[in-house]
């Protein structure tokens, strides 16, 4: 049983409470097409954020994080416990080394927490190519996230980054500017965030609200991005 036009937008407000966890409700990571209708949940939503809620998406407020370089970083001993695939394959492109068209890998799981009680993730990979920093959600191959929640996680966590403090943490970084920090999320192939990004011909609500936030998106077997 699919939920209707009213639930959706019904659901959609009470997740707009609270703006900083929008990517991580319900609503948000929906599959498939609206009970007695043909759109996608995606594109309702996105509509919706459009019209309605762009501003909101710009009240998402940054942690005063004061240092993002953790030391630990440069153990990249990989923990096999369950779901931990992203953040080994995270740690396994750190000893790559490189991203192709992403550039050089920085970082990777860069805490945006000041304190225990904040509502914030982990930046997965950040990365350096001529003088563009990209803050990089990465989707696993399999993962069942749609690319709505892709796309609103990245934002949040860009929203939420002390930017000054983040550029100062980083000796490579501290020459280069806050506006050449850029959004950009990376696919595995097979996970939903990429068949749904092959398939934005389809759901134009989704890709102009991907246009509005100025997030770029890239296919992880390639590093080539998806236009």
């Amino acid at each position: 049983m699919g939920y209707d036009i009213v639930q959706v937008k019904k659901s959609l407000e009470k997740a707009m409470t609270d703006v900083d966890t929008l990517y991580t409700a319900p609503c948000i990571n929906w599959t498939g097409k609206i009970s007695g209708g043909s759109r996608y949940y995606s594109e309702v939503i996105s509509e919706l954020l459009i019209r309605n809620y762009l501003v909101r998406l710009n009240e998402i407020e940054m942690i005063g994080r004061n240092n993002y370089c953790v030391a630990s970083h440069s153990d990249l001993f990989l923990k096999k416990s369950s779901g931990r695939d992203e953040e080994n394959y995270a740690k396994y492109l750190k000893l790559l080394g490189s991203l192709g068209d992403l550039g050089d890998i920085i970082d990777y799981q860069v805490p945006l927490k000041n304190c225990q009680k904040d509502k914030a993730g982990k930046i997965d990979l950040v990365t350096l190519k001529d003088k563009n920093i990209h803050l990089i959600e990465l989707k696993y191959f399999g993962n069942g996230e749609t690319l709505l929640r892709t796309v609103l996680e990245i934002w949040t966590y860009y929203r939420q980054l002390n930017k000054n403090k983040f550029m100062k943490s980083y000796e490579i970084l501290k020459r280069l500017k806050v506006d050449n920090i850029k959004r950009t999320i990376l696919l595995g192939i097979g996970c939903n965030a990429f068949n749904e990004a092959n398939e934005l011909k389809n759901r134009p609500y989704l890709r102009r609200l991907i246009d509005k936030l100025e997030v770029e998106i890239f296919m992880l077997n390639k590093v080539t991005k998806i236009t």
